[in-house]
């Protein structure tokens, strides 16, 4: 007879002792065993399957057990979540349910060859896959798979994670970096703590006539020799305090070839959390613009000069008038002294009028006064 039971101590503990008797005629014998150790083995283990089977079920990845026929023998409540399933619709169920085809269609060959002794395909390996829940919509996972053996039977344990949002998140970062890097303007990226370039795009390239790697080896003196290293800090200084978001300048960027760029530059200092903080410039070509402002004041110029010659001679004209011009002309054609020296009041703000060429004058070639470009 075996049993168990739990005898007193002389020091008043309790002793879990396992019992064997054995009865033999008339005489009994009895063996005794402590399983003190053994008892606190089990509520150890106990404790620790618990805590395993909590883990597991608060678990966000879906988490599945196979044999080696493909059978899902357990699963944890994330596979209703990521699945649509209830769990007792997936367990005793082929796992290749919660796929898609092709590979709906086979699983089933590649478990058998690997068990066979074939390559592995996903199994220590781990990949991204599509799985497909139960109204028949595919997602991305990443699928990771071990192997293990109980009572020496082979199985499978799968964790499954929605990377859903990741590959949406990789699609805009992907989309992003494609427009920041096509885009016409010249992008560049500053370690503040180096001043170096640590990202270009191809308006830089453009721009400039280096490639990505030259440019990556030089700091923005580089590029625009006015700019002086010692002049940087205080430039970038309203943006470190915080009283500017951005600072706009214009300077010139020194081709490779030695031709100057006219660019107009707005920086600003990015701190995300977590990251590192970096100075992003952006440079807009803009010698169309300072092109069309140099054709701009050799225009007015060249008006200004054809008003004040003609006017200079009328000036001079009114003058000699003024003075009396040829004694006894004025009176035998012109009237009066009176009448001539009314009409010379009456022509003299005219002509300084139009003497200016600075103001009224540029009125006068088609240009509004007082009217500059503001930046």
């Amino acid at each position: 007879v075996d049993f168990e039971a739990r005898f007193r101590h002389r020091d008043g503990h309790w002793v879990p002792l396992s019992w064997r008797a054995v009865v033999a005629g008339e005489t009994f014998f009895a063996a005794a065993r402590d399983v003190s150790d053994y008892r606190r083995a089990l509520t150890d283990l106990a404790r620790k399957r618990s805590r395993l089977k909590s883990i597991i079920d608060t678990a966000v990845d879906a988490i599945l057990t196979i044999d080696i026929r493909g059978r899902v023998e357990d699963a944890n409540p994330a596979v209703e979540t990521l699945f649509g399933y209830r769990l007792d619709e997936v367990v005793g169920q082929n796992v290749r349910m919660l796929m898609p085809s092709p590979d709906r269609e086979r699983h089933d060959g590649y478990l058998n060859a690997y068990t066979g002794g074939g390559a592995p395909k996903v199994i220590g390996i781990g990949r991204e896959v599509v799985a497909q829940r139960k109204d028949g919509s595919t997602f991305p996972v990443e699928l990771s798979v071990s192997e293990f053996v109980i009572d020496g039977e082979r199985r499978f344990t799968g964790m499954l994670r929605d990377i859903s949002d990741r590959r949406r998140a990789d699609a805009e970062l992907l989309q992003f970096r494609s427009s920041l890097s096509q885009t016409r303007d010249a992008i560049f990226i500053v370690d503040p703590a180096r001043l170096r370039f640590v990202y270009v795009n191809h308006g830089a390239e453009g721009q400039l006539g280096y490639s990505k790697e030259e440019l990556l080896a030089m700091a923005p003196q580089d590029i625009a020799p006015a700019l002086r290293p010692e002049d940087f800090g205080p430039l970038v200084a309203p943006l470190l305090d915080g009283s500017r978001d951005v600072v706009t300048v214009e300077t010139v960027h020194r081709h490779r070839n030695g031709r100057d760029v006219p660019v107009e530059t707005a920086i600003q200092y990015v701190a995300p959390l977590g990251e590192p903080a970096r100075f992003v410039l952006i440079a807009r070509d803009v010698s169309e613009r300072a092109e069309a402002d140099r054709l701009k004041r050799e225009f007015i110029s060249t008006v200004s000069h054809e008003l004040r010659t003609p006017l200079t001679s009328i000036r001079g004209a009114l003058g000699l008038v003024a003075g009396g011009g040829p004694r006894g002309s004025a009176r035998g054609r012109g009237g009066g002294r009176g009448d001539r020296s009314q009409q010379l009041r009456a022509a003299r703000p005219a002509r300084q009028r139009h003497a200016r060429p600075g103001k009224d004058g540029r009125r006068e070639a088609g240009f509004p006064a007082g009217r500059g470009r503001r930046r």
